[in-house]
């Protein structure tokens, strides 16, 4: 409240807030008490709880550094996390009203996109262009229209202007939180897994290293065309029994080696049995590491005890009572089926 009337005192009136979209904290006020930050956005009627809630390491670089991507910082970081929500590929965006329903919710933590800034440099043709040990040119008087022409009667092509400030976005990591305080992040593909578990996995791509087909070792590109996951949560024997089962269809979208060269070397029309096999492995452990990741943080961004609290409610007190640290109690078994198309699935 303090910096909204700070806002105000400097422009001589009161900011709308009721056309803020997003909310950016910094990682240094978040890792304290991001509660006590936010709560003022939610309590008062001028925000929408639907305004999205993002993390940067600086939000006034964010806010003010140039982007190609668009005339204002803002709108353009705008575009991508609403393009993120229809788009499972990163994990999607959290606003006022996730982050506040899972912080009063038992057995729920929140998992807020992180923002980092890529800074792009100099255009790689700029400096091919540039002849070496070749001094800084002085500056020099803006050309006249007859100097700008080209002998030919054209007007010259104007040298690319220099982009070493302008700057990108990174949306692809989130911070972990354990109440209201950060513990940890995830990273790209982890995001995607925390989508797998939760069924939101069309258009999902890995680029998956060192993949071994046919005695041939290539990096190997896939997409989700479609899959299923099913979770099923119980307690037996004072333990958590989480047990998955993940059927996923892929599509392979780009290899070192093309469907012709590994069907003639195998003898075979198509030969995707080793990648199917990959994948399965690949799923498998990516979900143990998100669920690993759960554990060692102390985060059940899961939502393992929402669950249990909501549908096994007397068995989870119970439970609780014998050990607070519910989430090293799981035991968890993962089923994975992965089937391979070398083109997309029609139907």
């Amino acid at each position: 409240a303090g910096a909204i009337d700070q806002i105000s005192s400097s422009l001589g009136y009161n900011p709308k807030l009721a056309y803020t979209s997003m909310i950016l904290v910094s990682t240094e006020i978040a890792s304290e008490n991001i509660f006590d930050v936010i709560s003022f956005f939610v309590q008062t009627e001028q925000v929408h709880d639907s305004s999205l809630l993002l993390i940067a390491e600086s939000p006034k670089d964010v806010l003010t550094k140039e982007t190609p991507l668009d005339v204002l910082s803002s709108d353009a970081l705008e575009k991508i996390i609403h393009k993120n929500l229809n788009n499972p590929t990163a994990l999607p965006s959290t606003n006022l009203k996730d982050f506040f329903e899972n912080y009063f919710t038992f057995g729920k933590d929140n998992l807020v996109t992180q923002i980092k800034l890529m800074e792009t440099g100099k255009s790689p043709s700029v400096e091919e262009d540039k002849p070496e040990e070749t001094p800084p040119p002085t500056p020099e008087p803006k050309p006249t229209k007859e100097e700008s022409k080209d002998p030919s009667g054209g007007e010259k092509e104007q040298a690319p202007k220099d982009k070493a400030e302008k700057i990108y976005f990174d949306t692809a990591n989130s911070y972990v939180f354990a109440g209201s305080n950060i513990v940890g992040e995830l990273n790209s593909d982890q995001n995607k897994f925390v989508n797998i578990l939760i069924g939101d996995m069309k258009n999902i791509k890995f680029l998956l290293p060192d993949v071994e087909l046919i005695n041939l070792t290539t990096d190997v590109q896939v997409s989700i065309l479609d899959g299923k996951t099913d979770m099923k949560i119980d307690i037996e024997d004072g333990k958590i029994k989480v047990k998955i089962a993940i059927d996923i269809n892929f599509t392979k979208e780009d290899s070192q080696f093309s469907d012709e060269t590994l069907s003639g070397l195998s003898g075979l029309s198509t030969k995707n049995d080793e990648l199917e096999n990959y994948l399965q492995r690949f799923t498998k452990d990516g979900i143990n590491d998100i669920f690993d990741m759960s554990v060692s943080l102390q985060s059940d961004f899961i939502g393992i005890g929402e669950h249990l609290y909501k549908f096994k409610h007397n068995e989870f007190i119970s439970l609780l009572d014998q050990n607070p640290n519910y989430l090293e109690n799981i035991e968890l078994e993962i089923e994975s089926t992965a089937k391979v198309f070398s083109n997309p699935k029609v139907g």
